[in-house]
Protein backbone atom coordinates (compact mmCIF):
# COMPACT_ATOMS: atom_id res chain seq x y z
CA UNK A 1 0.00 0.00 0.00
CA UNK A 2 1.26 3.49 -0.82
CA UNK A 3 2.20 5.80 2.02
CA UNK A 4 0.42 9.14 2.43
CA UNK A 5 3.59 10.94 1.29
CA UNK A 6 3.77 8.82 -1.88
CA UNK A 7 0.12 9.55 -2.68
CA UNK A 8 0.57 13.30 -2.15
CA UNK A 9 3.74 13.29 -4.29
CA UNK A 10 1.99 11.37 -7.07
CA UNK A 11 -1.04 13.70 -7.01
CA UNK A 12 1.12 16.85 -6.99
CA UNK A 13 3.05 15.54 -10.00
CA UNK A 14 -0.14 14.95 -12.01
CA UNK A 15 -2.20 17.84 -10.59
CA UNK A 16 0.12 20.52 -9.25
CA UNK A 17 -1.03 23.11 -6.76
CA UNK A 18 -3.29 25.51 -8.60
CA UNK A 19 -1.35 28.76 -8.44
CA UNK A 20 -3.83 30.60 -10.70
CA UNK A 21 -6.83 29.23 -8.81
CA UNK A 22 -8.59 31.96 -6.83
CA UNK A 23 -8.50 29.71 -3.79
CA UNK A 24 -5.44 28.65 -1.88
CA UNK A 25 -5.02 26.10 0.88
CA UNK A 26 -3.53 28.79 3.12
CA UNK A 27 -4.98 32.23 2.35
CA UNK A 28 -2.41 34.97 1.77
CA UNK A 29 -1.95 37.69 4.37
CA UNK A 30 -4.70 40.27 4.45
CA UNK A 31 -5.00 43.79 5.76
CA UNK A 32 -5.26 42.65 9.37
CA UNK A 33 -4.00 39.17 8.68
CA UNK A 34 -6.91 37.62 10.60
CA UNK A 35 -7.91 34.25 9.13
CA UNK A 36 -10.29 31.72 10.68
CA UNK A 37 -10.27 28.26 9.12
CA UNK A 38 -13.53 26.42 8.45
CA UNK A 39 -14.84 24.21 11.26
CA UNK A 40 -16.67 20.93 10.77
CA UNK A 41 -20.31 20.80 11.93
CA UNK A 42 -21.25 17.41 10.49
CA UNK A 43 -18.89 14.83 8.99
CA UNK A 44 -20.57 11.70 7.65
CA UNK A 45 -18.29 8.68 7.59
CA UNK A 46 -17.73 7.14 4.14
CA UNK A 47 -19.43 3.76 3.86
CA UNK A 48 -17.07 0.83 3.32
CA UNK A 49 -18.34 -0.79 0.10
CA UNK A 50 -19.67 -4.25 1.07
CA UNK A 51 -18.04 -6.03 -1.88
CA UNK A 52 -14.63 -4.58 -0.92
CA UNK A 53 -15.13 -5.44 2.75
CA UNK A 54 -15.90 -9.06 1.76
CA UNK A 55 -12.67 -9.09 -0.27
CA UNK A 56 -10.85 -7.55 2.72
CA UNK A 57 -9.52 -4.82 0.44
CA UNK A 58 -7.95 -1.90 2.32
CA UNK A 59 -6.89 1.40 0.83
CA UNK A 60 -6.76 5.18 0.90
CA UNK A 61 -8.65 7.95 -0.85
CA UNK A 62 -7.51 11.58 -1.27
CA UNK A 63 -10.24 14.13 -1.96
CA UNK A 64 -9.91 17.82 -2.83
CA UNK A 65 -12.91 20.12 -2.38
CA UNK A 66 -13.96 23.71 -1.82
CA UNK A 67 -15.78 24.90 1.28
CA UNK A 68 -17.95 27.76 0.05
CA UNK A 69 -19.11 30.87 1.90
CA UNK A 70 -22.22 29.01 3.10
CA UNK A 71 -20.20 26.16 4.61
CA UNK A 72 -21.05 23.57 1.96
CA UNK A 73 -18.57 21.36 0.12
CA UNK A 74 -18.47 21.88 -3.64
CA UNK A 75 -16.15 21.16 -6.58
CA UNK A 76 -15.40 17.76 -5.04
CA UNK A 77 -12.64 15.86 -6.82
CA UNK A 78 -11.24 12.44 -5.98
CA UNK A 79 -7.50 12.85 -6.60
CA UNK A 80 -6.52 9.30 -5.66
CA UNK A 81 -8.51 6.17 -4.78
CA UNK A 82 -7.25 2.67 -4.11
CA UNK A 83 -10.54 1.50 -5.68
CA UNK A 84 -13.23 3.49 -7.56
CA UNK A 85 -15.95 2.37 -5.12
CA UNK A 86 -13.93 3.78 -2.22
CA UNK A 87 -13.53 7.05 -4.09
CA UNK A 88 -17.27 7.32 -4.75
CA UNK A 89 -18.08 6.58 -1.11
CA UNK A 90 -15.74 9.40 0.00
CA UNK A 91 -17.13 11.80 -2.62
CA UNK A 92 -20.65 11.22 -1.24
CA UNK A 93 -19.48 11.67 2.36
CA UNK A 94 -17.73 14.96 1.55
CA UNK A 95 -20.79 16.21 -0.37
CA UNK A 96 -22.82 15.72 2.82
CA UNK A 97 -20.36 17.48 5.15
CA UNK A 98 -21.35 20.80 6.66
CA UNK A 99 -18.94 23.47 7.91
CA UNK A 100 -18.90 26.80 9.64
CA UNK A 101 -17.35 28.77 6.76
CA UNK A 102 -13.83 30.12 7.07
CA UNK A 103 -13.29 33.85 7.16
CA UNK A 104 -10.65 36.37 6.27
CA UNK A 105 -10.91 39.65 8.18
CA UNK A 106 -14.43 38.66 9.28
CA UNK A 107 -15.75 37.97 5.77
CA UNK A 108 -16.74 34.41 4.76
CA UNK A 109 -14.54 33.16 1.92
CA UNK A 110 -14.01 29.95 -0.03
CA UNK A 111 -11.30 27.56 1.13
CA UNK A 112 -9.63 24.82 -0.89
CA UNK A 113 -9.22 21.69 1.23
CA UNK A 114 -7.78 18.19 0.91
CA UNK A 115 -8.65 15.20 3.05
CA UNK A 116 -7.26 11.67 3.17
CA UNK A 117 -9.64 8.81 4.03
CA UNK A 118 -8.57 5.35 5.18
CA UNK A 119 -10.33 2.03 4.64
CA UNK A 120 -9.07 -0.92 6.65
CA UNK A 121 -10.38 -4.23 7.94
Amino acid sequence: MLSDAEIYAMVEKDKPVLTNWPLVEKPPGTKNGYTVLPKVITAPVPQYPKSLRREKLAGKVLVRFVINESGDAEAIEVLYAAHPLMGESCRIAVANKKFVPGTVDGKAVKFLMRQMFYFSI
